[in-house]
């Protein structure tokens, strides 16, 4: 397996598996997350939510991206990334309620080069589980990264991270 000589993490082309630490959703981070961000009635009420389509309070979608993103970040991240360039292929399969754990999972990352040179574009597909296996989100990101060198480590060291 290729690893990234920065971190010892797994590089570009390594298969990262399953993130190992799950997320509990809580109905406490699902109305804060929709106060601000989606407030719609079945993600800030659980009254109103009975009523609604699903029957009670679920997750923003949005929510589950943004936390799926972190997670898979936290335990993996994608060595030599350099800029995030977009999403593709978002499904929300199933609602998120409150009580869920959710676990990540990225594939292997693959790559094409750019026309400027010590430049791949990486996609990632990432698939979010609850605490039964079930998916309830897959999305691929599109990520720009360091080329990878002939020995199929990650291209040049970024400052990533440095929140951490």
């Amino acid at each position: 397996m290729p690893s990234d000589p920065r971190s010892g993490g797994p590089g570009i082309g390594a298969d990262p598996g399953p993130v190992p630490a799950g997320h509990l959703v809580t109905e406490r981070e699902i109305v804060g997350f929709a106060r601000q961000w989606d407030p719609r009635p079945f993600h800030l009420d659980r009254a109103e939510a009975a009523t609604s389509v699903f029957g009670e309070l679920v997750a923003s979608g949005l929510h589950i991206l943004a936390a799926s993103y972190r997670q898979w970040l936290d335990a993996e991240g994608l060595p030599g990334a350099m800029a995030g360039l977009g999403l593709d292929r978002v499904r929300w399969l199933r609602p998120v309620r409150p009580g869920d754990t959710l676990r990540v999972t990225g594939s292997a990352p693959t790559t094409r080069p750019t026309a400027t040179p010590g430049r791949d574009v990486a996609r990632v597909d990432l698939t979010t589980s609850d605490q039964h296996g079930r998916p309830v989100m897959t999305a691929t990101l599109v990520v720009l990264v360091g080329a990878a060198a002939p020995d199929g480590t990650a291209g040049p060291p970024t400052d990533q991270h440095t929140d951490r």
